[in-house]
């Protein structure tokens, strides 16, 4: 569950409610470096294995899943924090799609540093069947 503060979307926006989405997200990594034109992969010839992007999924499904994602300055956090049982995630923007496509990225990106070769191409945050917001590397 999440909600946009309207203050801060300039009342341009009916999300002032709690509701939520069954978001789908897309991590893609690339290879840093190629070798004689071919990509330089590791010895197992993968850029990143997938057990890493399930460690990933591990993150989102324990810290976000059935939770309810606020703007840290939204007056329900400490209500909702307060509440027994109630898993509250604060961000530091209003929970947009483009906004969790960054916050995932960033945790991507730590999770694969250890991995010299591997850099992170884009997150994509499906919020709908229509609509999504791409994070891609700059």
């Amino acid at each position: 569950m999440h909600r946009y503060l309207q203050d801060i979307l300039w009342t341009r926006t009916n999300s002032n409610s709690l509701h939520g989405h069954s978001w789908e997200a897309k991590v893609t990594v690339q290879a840093k470096n190629t070798v004689e034109g071919r990509v330089a992969l590791d010895m197992y010839d993968m850029v990143l294995d997938f057990g890493e992007f399930k460690a990933l999924r591990k993150y989102v499904d324990d810290n976000w899943d059935h939770a309810t994602m606020l703007y840290v300055h939204d007056p329900l956090v400490p209500i909702l924090e307060s509440y027994p049982g109630c898993q509250v995630v604060v961000v530091n923007q209003n929970p947009t799609s483009e906004a969790i496509a960054g916050y995932l990225a960033g945790h991507a990106r730590s999770r694969f540093a250890r991995f010299p070769n591997v850099q992170l191409a884009s997150v994509t945050i499906r919020e709908t069947c229509t609509s999504e917001a791409i994070w891609v590397r700059g």
